[in-house]
């Protein structure tokens, strides 16, 4: 038997405390309409995960991402997602070990290019990991550098070698 099933709910804010412009729309904060929101649905029990200074954005806040991630601690939420300027950038490791000395009561999990080849750069500095676009199939090469085409699949063989290589560390 394998127990009963480990249940977490939780709500992924992508725009919660800096305000971006991105494709053209500029998107604000909606901190304060989401607190109204789960007060008056009293969902206490659910995790609030936030990227700060979301990928693929023009940052308009002059917030650093320290203060965009200690502002969305201070306003509830529970994870925050750093996903980098794009991508394909690199993940900062000099800035994850800085964040994580300063800040602790909160899971960082890292979302941008996540690889079995810089995970084990990374693993020791962050609470989890969200792999995506590695995944993809690149059989549409030709596509946008930053987003893969709708058709592509995921590679098993590439969510083994990720997940073998996390496992081995």
């Amino acid at each position: 038997m394998i127990g009963k099933p480990l249940w977490v709910y939780f709500i992924r804010i992508p725009v919660f405390v800096d305000k971006v412009e991105t494709y053209g729309f500029i998107i604000d904060s909606i901190v304060n309409d989401f607190n109204l929101y789960k007060e008056k649905l009293e969902a206490n029990n659910i995790d609030i995960l936030v990227d700060v200074h979301v990928k693929h954005s023009k940052i308009l806040s002059n917030y650093s991402l320290e203060e965009s991630i200690k502002k969305a601690i201070n306003w509830g939420a529970n994870s925050v997602i750093i996903t980098w300027r794009w991508t394909w950038d690199l993940p900062k490791q000099n800035e994850i070990i800085d964040i994580k000395s300063k800040i602790n009561n909160v899971k960082i999990i890292i979302w941008s290019w996540v690889t079995k080849d810089n995970i084990e750069s990374m693993v020791k500095y962050v609470d989890w990991f969200i792999v995506w676009t590695y995944f993809k199939t690149n059989k549409f090469p030709d596509d946008n550098v930053n987003i893969r085409d709708w058709r592509e699949t995921i590679d098993l063989d590439k969510v083994k070698s990720v997940v073998m290589k996390k496992n081995n560390l």
